[in-house]
């Protein structure tokens, strides 16, 4: 087997290559216990002790985009006649963007709305038509399929996942640094390998910092 290259021998190369194996390990370590700690369980109760910020006011929309007011009359009278929407929307909608589903906006937050639509379409009770309004020369033809206040686990479960993960290894740490002090003795600083990057090399003469992570 050939001899590693020289540099690599260095006093200086061994202590980075020491470093970043030990980086590379702790990290290694943190994610496992990370993935152990988040259960369906903790990612419900994360998501329902911060619940406050998924309340939002929601309304599931269908549209219809038209080219003038003349066009929305007719529209709206064959809606109020029992006119089906989403056929309607494939026919008649200019919204190249949701017409082929049949006018489908899916999930809308009100203050994703201007007033001027926000207001008449969330004051609108499930099931209702609403429009023809104004957009400037074109005219918009709403139909509220259903509201919620928030959004559901389901929806956001990969944000939850990822919030959870970050607090998870920051409790880790934390416990890792305050076992690793309590073994040094009162008073020392301890800075384990935290993901992402390797602790600065030690000063001159110092001695080896204890594995924060102890004995396994």
């Amino acid at each position: 087997m050939p001899s590693p290259p020289a540099f690599r021998t260095t006093p200086k190369v061994k202590v980075t290559l020491a470093l970043a194996e030990r980086s590379a390990l702790a990290e290694a370590i943190i994610e496992k216990k990370v993935d152990e700690a988040i259960t369906d369980a903790r990612i419900q109760q994360w998501y329902d002790d911060h619940k406050v910020q998924f309340a939002q006011e929601q309304a599931k929309l269908s549209i219809i985009v038209l080219p003038d007011e003349a066009v929305a009359a007719e529209v709206k009278a064959a809606l109020d006649a029992g006119g089906d929407f989403a056929a309607l929307a494939k026919e008649k909608s200019e919204d190249t963007k949701t017409k082929d589903t049949g006018g489908d906006l899916g999930w809308v937050e009100k203050r994703s709305l201007p007033p001027d639509f926000g207001t008449p379409v969330f004051g609108a009770e499930k099931g209702t038509i609403v429009g023809p309004l104004a957009a400037g020369p074109r005219q918009l033809i709403f139909r509220v399929e259903d509201k919620r206040a928030t959004t559901p686990l389901d929806e956001v479960k990969d944000q939850v996942k990822e919030s959870l993960k970050q607090e998870v290894a920051q409790e880790y740490i934390t416990a890792a640094r305050e076992k690793a002090t309590a073994a040094m003795g009162a008073g020392a600083t301890v800075t384990p390998p935290l993901p992402g990057g390797a602790p600065a090399a030690p000063p001159a003469g110092a001695a080896p910092a204890a594995d924060p992570h102890g004995s396994h």
